[in-house]
């Protein structure tokens, strides 16, 4: 399954993120910071304010975990 993690590069969401790539989910992270804490998954920096790239994130994944504060 292809999962997008708003604010996967914050804390709690760093930790979901390596839970779903346990599972071998294919994980994107949006976060307007690209940190690469790992090289197995994909990144969208943007601000989850953009509605645009909200939408075009969105569009292309199975589930979202909104972790953005």
């Amino acid at each position: 399954m292809k999962i997008l993690v708003t604010g996967g590069n914050g804390f709690i969401g760093s930790h979901v993120v390596d839970l779903l790539r346990e599972q071998d989910h294919v994980v994107t992270i949006f976060d307007r910071h690209h940190r690469s804490f790992r090289d197995d998954v994909g990144h969208f920096a943007a601000d989850i304010k953009d509605r645009e790239a909200i939408f075009d994130a969105v569009s292309q994944h199975d589930g979202i975990m909104n972790l953005a504060g």
